[in-house]
């Protein structure tokens, strides 16, 4: 089961961030930001509040919940209070939902920042290993891009995948045809399960 918490500066009414997990996730951010190089708004901010020696107050709004229910809580919940770049309290880079939904360069990118990106590897070898960590980060980034396909019990409708595309849930190990058939109507399960696409409101 998924939940939707909430990062509050003591003494403050308002979050300065909102977002989902499961299991440790809520609480795992105050460890990375020390490790991590990211510069986000959100770590710089949890970096200045340990800094100074104050420990944020991390609350769960809601949980037990679906992941689809956790996505769509967790959308309504940065809209309501806005992002810094609306004006509003929240150091979230995007609108909500995994992956980057919602977030836009500010600037173009230049012809010498394409260059650069062309010719940065070229030449360059990696070893066995860093090619396989490299395919697991692309298959994450696959993983964790916003659910447009469900599959359900048939039985009890209750939610127990969520897939970016077929592409997605074939990598899972399901048959991407099969579920297309399904999604038509021309076939009513896959592996016991009845698939549908997500219709945001």
């Amino acid at each position: 089961m998924f939940y939707v918490y909430a990062y509050f500066e003591p003494g403050c009414k308002e979050p300065f961030y909102i977002g989902k997990g499961s299991g440790q996730r809520a609480y795992q951010h105050t460890c990375r930001c020390r490790i991590s190089k990211q510069r986000t708004h959100f770590y710089n901010k949890l970096r200045s509040l340990l800094h100074a020696g104050t420990e944020p107050q991390i609350v769960l709004l809601q949980k037990d919940l679906t992941e689809l229910r956790a996505f769509e809580l967790e959308r309504r919940l940065i809209k309501f209070f806005k992002r810094r770049s609306e004006g509003g309290c929240l150091c979230n880079h995007t609108t909500g939902g995994e992956g980057g939904a919602g977030y836009k360069r500010q600037t173009p990118v230049t012809k010498k920042e394409r260059r650069n990106r062309s010719t940065a590897q070229k030449g360059k070898k990696f070893t066995e290993q860093h090619r396989k960590n490299i395919s697991k980060a692309h298959q994450k980034i696959w993983q964790d891009r916003v659910p447009s396909i469900k599959a359900c019990d048939p039985i009890t409708q209750e939610i127990q995948h969520l897939f970016s595309s077929t592409r997605g849930a074939e990598r899972a190990g399901f048959d991407r045809r099969a579920i297309y058939h399904v999604l038509k109507g021309t076939r009513k399960t896959h592996k016991s399960l009845t698939w549908e696409y997500i219709h945001e409101n």
